[in-house]
């Protein structure tokens, strides 16, 4: 009942039929919830899924625990958007998508509570996933620097982020560009995460900067 009362039907219909052909849009696969802000929707959206139904993926319609009721979800999707699966992204969300920009949801399962994410190049999240309050995914540093001693300026600003399937990745965690994760990986709360994790699966990473701190341990996707 919650949810019904927390869907805005306008906003469903319009954001269906603006990103999705109409063969899939008239399925309604998207249910877009009363605090769900489009800031901008000029990209477009893949649904890879074979077997659409009405509702497999939910927007703003559940708050998040640390959120109160007036949260919202942003959206600025001016890229692409590609989405193999289903899932639910809580109020207190961001999630931007540049013009040359292509955020991957691949393979499953995903749960964003409260995440931000910024996607100027490209990243890829391998599900089943579930992400905590206030993490923030970036494949970008936004801006130039100056090297003041050559006067050499870096131009490699963005670099791929590809998180592992099966990943739990706990609140307030910040995954910058060039991070790769491998499957089976829980993060720690507060953790920045900056590189390519070459390490086995079932494992825990913690810190700043991220360093493995358990083998053998994974997070039960069925409870």
């Amino acid at each position: 009942m919650k949810s019904i009362l927390s869907c805005s039907f306008l906003k469903t219909v319009y954001f269906n039929f603006k990103m999705l052909p109409f063969n899939q849009a008239i399925k309604f696969p998207f249910i877009i919830g009363r605090k769900t802000h489009f800031i901008s929707l000029k990209g477009n959206i893949k649904l890879l899924n074979q077997k659409l139904s009405s509702g497999i993926i939910k927007i703003g319609l559940s708050k998040s625990v640390l959120y109160g009721k007036r949260e919202t979800v942003d959206l600025h999707i001016d890229g692409t958007l590609v989405i193999d699966g289903y899932g639910e992204i809580l109020r207190g969300s961001r999630i931007f998508i540049g013009e040359n920009g292509k955020l991957s949801l691949m393979n499953g399962y995903f749960h964003f509570n409260g995440i931000r994410i910024m996607c100027a190049n490209d990243i890829q999240i391998n599900c089943p996933i579930s992400v905590g309050q206030n993490t923030l995914i970036t494949d970008s540093d936004f801006h130039y620097t100056i090297d003041t001693l050559t006067g050499k300026r870096n131009v490699e600003i963005t670099k791929p982020v590809i998180i592992g399937s099966h990943n739990w990745i706990s609140m307030d965690v910040t995954i910058l560009k060039g991070t790769e994760t491998p499957n089976y990986c829980i993060i720690g709360a507060k953790s920045l995460l900056n590189k390519k994790y070459n390490i086995e699966e079932n494992c825990l990473i913690a810190g700043v900067p991220a360093q493995l701190k358990l083998k053998n341990i994974r997070r039960d996707f069925n409870t």
